[in-house]
């Protein structure tokens, strides 16, 4: 009798056990669930970040064990490193479930450029650092705590392809209100510019105006304004007002005797052409419209000169009724009025200084101009004993 009890504890004993172990097991797994997981990065407001990026560049992976503390740390890091233009970054929790939600907006300035990597392209550049600096985008300022590893990249960019240069963070062009990063050591000199586009200018122009026989070593910060220089000299002058610019091509001819001479080519369309109607002159000019007329050359009819017209107004402005004081003379403003149908330009230029600046500081079109120049009277009068 006793052995058969002993057996019934030793039974109800081992039921017991191993009733309990689910119980254990499934109170285990509630606790576990109890603890916040990462579930994703959303991003937002830009194209050239995604939540891939943010999850290498911040070392995060989807379902590790975090908390909001921890990943509002994290936002103050991706803070810190001024990656961006604007960042808005928060942790939304959703139950047992965390996100990182972050908002980039755009810079209002030109993205970075890579000066004299002439033997690759923009967007190999770019690959490569997406892929090693998961947080960079082309828009990134001149003052993030990125660049660094930037120039590091680039440094072994450069000696894979044998590069015999350092590449540097150009402070020259910061100063400009440019963001470069140029390799040093390297000479690439133009061997050719060529413009394509509607109405383009012939061959023999481009290559006298471009210079390229006096020794043009590349540069893309300048070319952006070698770009603004061949719109007035070849377009602007024409008559074109509205071209419209395309990204230029560099072609790489090779390395010869240390060098790395290239081929620039423009990519300009010159949109419709404008013809010269009318001129008048305004403000102190006024009474001298007679005289100016006289000396000005362009006729009805012909091409629009934008060129010209600033010429005329520098040596309009040295005439002696043009003289503030003994060392400074009145300003000039031009206005361009166009009649779309007919392509035609009427022009007004006003000598003389407004009683007021407008309110932004900026006269943007004619109305305003005539507005805040309007004659008689609305611009400051001549010291006494001035012409």
């Amino acid at each position: 009798m006793s052995d058969s009890t002993g057996l019934i504890q030793s039974l109800f004993i081992a039921l017991c056990v191993l009733s309990f172990i689910p119980c254990a097991c499934s109170r285990n797994r509630a606790l576990g669930d109890s603890v916040p997981r990462l579930a994703g990065v959303r991003v937002s407001g830009t194209q050239d970040l995604t939540s891939d990026d943010l999850l290498r560049g911040l070392k995060l992976q989807i379902g590790q064990k975090t908390d909001r503390n921890s990943l509002h740390a994290m936002c103050e890091e991706l803070q810190g490193l001024k990656a961006f233009y604007s960042l808005s970054c928060n942790a939304i929790a959703d139950g047992n479930q965390l996100w990182l939600e972050v908002a980039v907006k755009g810079a209002p300035f030109p993205p970075l450029i890579f000066d004299n990597f002439v033997w690759t392209t923009r967007m190999a550049l770019v690959a490569r650092l997406k892929q090693e600096v998961p947080l960079f985008t082309p828009g990134i300022p001149y003052d993030s705590a990125l660049n660094p590893d930037i120039v590091r990249v680039l440094n072994r960019i450069v000696a894979e392809h044998g590069i015999k240069g350092g590449v540097e963070h150009s402070q020259f062009w910061i100063d400009r209100g440019m963001n470069v990063f140029v390799v040093n050591g390297i000479s690439a000199p133009v061997v050719s510019c060529e413009i394509v586009g509607e109405n383009a200018p012939p061959p023999a122009e481009i290559r006298a105006w471009s210079h390229v026989d006096d020794g043009w070593n590349l540069s893309l910060a300048e070319l952006n304004w070698k770009l603004d220089f061949a719109l007035r000299d070849l377009y602007y002058s024409r008559g074109y007002l509205h071209p419209i610019v395309q990204e230029s091509q560099i072609r790489y001819l090779g390395q010869r005797d240390g060098r790395y001479p290239v081929k620039v080519i423009m990519r300009i369309s010159s949109g419709p052409q404008y013809i010269f109607r009318s001129i008048r002159f305004e403000g102190r000019a006024r009474a001298h419209a007679g005289q100016l007329l006289s000396a000005w050359r362009l006729k009805p009819g012909e091409a629009y000169n934008d060129s010209y017209t600033s010429e005329f107004e520098s040596k309009m402005l040295d005439e002696p009724w043009a003289q503030k004081d003994a060392t400074s003379s009145f300003t000039s403003s031009s206005c361009v009025t166009i009649n779309e149908s007919e392509r035609s330009v009427f022009l007004t230029i006003t000598v003389g200084l407004p009683k007021q600046e407008p309110a932004n500081g900026q006269i943007t079109n004619c109305a305003e101009m005539h507005q805040w120049f309007s004659y008689p009277g609305n611009y400051v009068e001549p010291a006494s004993g001035a012409n």
